[in-house]
């Protein structure tokens, strides 16, 4: 995925999220998304440290050394391959589905396309991937805490030219995003595409319910802009197109 304001043809500034005062988005270093990358990685593990501790809350306010204990583990390559889904979480599905009794299908993904939609997901939830996945390591549907990787649940259910249709489509789908973005009219346009992009890209790493849930729940403002585009009413754009909505 690009989104990273590289020039292309037509557009030789590049873009990112930097405004440059005429109602375009200017171009950031690789040296300043690294720079601002590292901090974020680093807190993103924070609450998977804190989770996997013995430490209270009150604790962590209270003492130094509790502090410590959370925010310099030494477990920071485990909760890397878990949050990352490494690929022995992939082999270990592939592994454990082949001796099970637990049949996957295209009603696996479909259920956990749905699975978080309020009220009607209810019924799928329980043929859903996240569910198949859980059973297979626990035994039993009481415990929920395990993300099934994406790829490994759409090899089980489409095969292995499923998989490959699967992530050409994935690559299509940011493809015609990252050009949208190269012609985005206004900052608003530009993050509104990039923020999509992302989470459409974290299908590489992520579970198809998790970004289901996101597609389902986060993004109504930008469901909500694309609606104002669409009737003609954009918002902080005054010229060009976007994959938003018209131009005015």
């Amino acid at each position: 995925m690009r989104l990273d304001g590289a020039p292309r043809a037509g557009n030789p500034a590049g873009r990112t999220l930097r405004g440059n005062g005429d109602g375009r988005v200017g171009r950031l270093s690789l040296q300043t998304l690294i720079l601002l990358g590292l901090p974020l990685a680093a807190l993103a593990l924070l609450p998977g440290q804190y989770r996997s501790s013995d430490v209270t809350a009150a604790e962590m306010v209270r003492s130094g050394a509790a502090r410590r204990d959370v925010l310099l583990s030494q477990d920071l390559g485990s909760q890397l391959q878990t949050y990352a889904s490494a690929p022995q979480f992939t082999g270990y599905l592939l592994e454990t589905a082949a001796g099970s009794h637990e049949r996957f299908s295209p009603r696996v993904l479909l259920a956990s396309l749905l699975s978080p939609v309020p009220i009607v997901g209810k019924a799928f939830r329980e043929r859903s991937g996240p569910a198949l996945y859980n059973r297979l390591i626990y035994g039993n549907v009481d415990v929920m805490d395990q993300i099934i990787p994406f790829e490994g649940e759409v090899y089980l259910c489409l095969g292995p030219s499923g998989l490959v249709g699967a992530f050409v489509a994935i690559g299509l789908i940011i493809g015609r995003m990252q050009r949208s973005f190269d012609l985005a009219p206004s900052a608003v346009d530009a993050y509104a595409l990039q923020f999509t992009a992302t989470w459409v890209a974290f299908l590489v790493q992520g579970s198809l319910a998790s970004v289901s849930q996101i597609f389902i729940f986060v993004l109504w403002p930008i469901y909500g802009y694309a609606l104002l585009r669409l009737r003609g009413r954009p918002l902080g754009a005054q010229h060009g197109a976007s994959a938003l909505g018209p131009p005015p």
